[in-house]
């Protein structure tokens, strides 16, 4: 069970990263 905590917040992690690298491509193409 701690191992599949552990993916989860990994995978959190990953998303919020995604997320912000998506809303800066969307930046740059606006510009």
């Amino acid at each position: 069970r701690h191992d599949f905590l552990l993916s989860i917040q990994e995978v959190n992690n990953r998303s919020i990263l995604f997320g912000e690298k998506a809303s800066i491509l969307l930046l740059l193409c606006k510009s």
